[in-house]
């Protein structure tokens, strides 16, 4: 059972001390200076031209190399081959280029012991590397790195000591690592081959190399490590597990405060498989000196004595990149909140002379990646599509990171909220026209029945209009620098006024006393309808107000009774704010009738008033004009259907 155990040693018998075989198994891996560096396991990272390092690590190595072998068929014996190791590991390392370095390690042994007893001083094979950087991990907070490391051993050791393979070998690996703060990980993967051992058991030249090591920065000038190394060989031996050696290994490793320079290491390792070359325990501790490539623990690209925030890395954003801090611009957050309360939308910001942007639903506009320590001046431009007023410009210092601007809008003098429903309380799509101290041209209202208008001081008349609907009249004031809002609220009726190219056309009688000239109070809707829709169709010049009777009484009743009914139609048109100039009045008695006088219902058609527009002329002639009949004009509709906003 003993022997089944340790059967993954290997085992020899006969004249081995006329084999070489390299038993010693503690290769070095590159050291620049770099606290994050490990001992036997690559880390791929940034050289430093010109930059180099010199190390030196005593080691005690217990029984790294044992053979078992059976006397007379009795219980297997252990014999040393090589014990007891003290040596002295040298290490060389250079930067040719950001990518490139050479390295140049082996040992020197003090003494030994083998199966003749101790021995004296003697060397070991030497290892030449060059480590190439394939992906260089990033200079501000580490990152993904790769490199490769083609190496080549050269045979200088002693190989009746087992200390030197007797021939040239070499190989090649991959080294992955990822940088993130205090933390550093890398893994190996390679081969490595030379002259085969051929000693019984031991008879695979090549080997898989595998390892895994980190390193976790404790402090500025302190760093623990831990690594493992597995080294199959890619061959068959008699015993397995001969040719695979594995070892566990921790250490610590510090700096001294300060730029570079000196550096110590100590620790040991635990052989974790009886393979050759893996030694029961070793002992080290040792130290080292590198120049040109200083410590930087935070790997932002500033050495530690030159980076005020040496744990943590700078960030690369145009700010302060030379202090080795990290930083952050500035963001601006602009709030724009209504006259009214609650975030506007649609607000033009100005910086300087440029408008940057405008605000969203919530009231906001921000601004990112400003140069923190910049003086700018901040302004909203007057608009009066929404009838708020603008703000001169606003100083502020930036600082890093958040900003807050915030504007709490006021109504431009003479802000004017026009709000337009029908009479059963739905969205209108009206037309608002505007007769006061300057011409406007006639503005719609929002698709909400709303708009926001600004009117200058003085006295106006609003004329709101929509097709099937009356044209209603409001008359406000304006004073000068007035700052709150007005509103106006219209409701709009059906029309019971129609446009035309030749008449104004009334939906209904105009009602007076009888046989008075005394218009009728239920009349003056119809009338005031009248006289809006001739304010707000300027381009009729002139309009004649006719008046008609029936044929029954006297013909000069009739004449006179038409023409005071018509001069008091003319008077109100003219108090509704119709200019005199724009309209006459005409009395025809019973002249110019419509029907057959013959018929009750000719005589109430013919009993009537008509506005007939004279400039400009209607293409037929004018109605009761040079012998012209009396008429209608034709195609007169009224659309009654309205859009309801659901």
């Amino acid at each position: 059972m003993r022997f089944a155990l340790l059967s993954l040693s290997l085992l020899i018998s006969g004249s081995a001390a006329a084999q070489s075989f390299d038993a010693h198994g503690f290769a070095m891996a590159s050291d620049d200076g770099d606290l994050a560096d490990l001992l036997t396991t690559w880390r791929p990272e940034r050289q430093a031209l010109g930059a180099f390092g010199f190390s030196g690590l005593f080691e005690y190595a217990k029984a790294p190399f044992v053979q078992y072998r059976s006397v007379n068929g009795g219980d297997p014996m252990r014999e040393p081959l090589l014990d007891n190791a003290f040596a002295l590991n040298l290490g060389f390392h250079a930067g040719l280029h950001e990518r490139v370095g050479v390295a140049l390690t082996g040992p020197i042994y003090f003494t030994s012991s083998g199966l003749d007893g101790a021995q004296g001083p003697s060397a070991g094979d030497f290892r030449l590397s060059v480590p190439v950087g394939l992906v260089l991990a990033g200079d501000d907070e580490g990152g993904f790195g790769l490199s490769a490391v083609p190496f080549a051993n050269l045979p200088i050791g002693a190989q009746e000591r087992y200390q030197g393979d007797g021939g040239f070998g070499g190989g090649a690996l991959l080294a992955a690592g990822w940088r993130g703060g205090p933390l550093d990980v890398s893994y190996n993967l390679g081969i490595e081959t030379g002259p085969s051992p051929d000693l019984y058991n031991l008879q695979a030249s090549t080997q898989l190399l595998t390892g895994l090591g980190g390193s976790f920065a404790v402090s500025e000038t302190l760093a623990v490590r831990a690594e493992a190394s597995f080294r199959p060989g890619l061959g068959k031996n008699e015993v397995a597990g001969a040719g695979s050696p594995g070892e566990l290994l921790v250490s610590a490793r510090g700096v001294p405060s300060g730029p570079g320079g000196l550096s110590w290491t100590a620790g040991g390792s635990l052989g974790v498989t009886p393979g050759a070359s893996a030694a029961s325990f070793r002992l080290f501790a040792g130290v080292g000196y590198a120049i040109g490539k200083e410590r930087d623990l935070d790997g932002d690209g500033f050495a530690d004595h030159e980076d005020a925030c040496p744990e943590e890395a700078e960030t690369r954003n145009d700010y302060k990149d030379d202090d080795g801090c990290p930083d952050m611009l500035a963001n601006v957050r602009v709030k724009v909140t209504h006259p009214e309360g609650g975030p506007m939308a649609g607000v033009p910001v100005r910086l300087g002379e440029e408008i940057v942007g405008r605000t969203d639903a919530n009231g906001e506009l921000v601004l990112e990646g400003r140069m923190p320590g910049e003086a700018v001046e901040f302004g909203l431009e007057p608009s009066k599509k929404t009838g708020v007023a603008g703000y001169v410009d606003t100083a502020m210092t930036l600082v890093e990171g958040d900003n807050e601007l915030s504007f709490d809008l006021v109504w431009l003098p003479g802000a004017v909220r026009v709000i337009t429903r029908s009479n059963e309380g739905n969205i209108v799509d009206a037309t608002v026209s505007f007769l006061g101290p300057e011409h406007l041209e006639p503005e719609p209202l929002g698709e909400d029945g709303e708009e926001i208008f600004v009117l200058s001081p003085g006295d106006w008349t609003l004329l709101i209009s929509a097709e099937s609907f009356g044209t209603e009249r409001k008359a406000l004031t304006i004073e000068a620098n007035q700052l709150s809002l007005v509103v106006v609220e219209v409701v709009l009726s059906p029309a019971v006024v129609q446009m035309t190219t030749e008449e104004v056309v009334i939906l209904e009688q105009v009602q007076f006393d009888v046989d008075e000239a005394t218009i009728k109070p239920e009349s003056e809707r119809l009338l005031t309808e009248v006289a809006n829709n001739l304010l707000v169709n300027p381009e009729i010049t002139r309009v004649e107000v006719q008046g008609h009777t029936d044929s029954q009484g006297k013909n000069s009743y009739n004449l006179d009774l038409s023409q005071r009914r018509v001069d008091a139609v003319l008077e109100f048109l003219k108090a509704a704010g119709v200019p005199d100039a724009r309209i006459v009045s005409v009395g025809y008695g019973e002249s110019c009738p419509l029907a057959d006088n013959r018929t009750q219902e000719g005589r109430a058609l013919n009993r009537r008033v008509q506005f007939i527009i004279l400039e400009p002329a209607p293409e037929g002639g004018v109605p009761c004009h040079d012998g012209n009949p009396a008429r209608r004009a034709e195609s007169v509709t009224i659309e009654r259907t309205i859009e309801v906003e659901q």
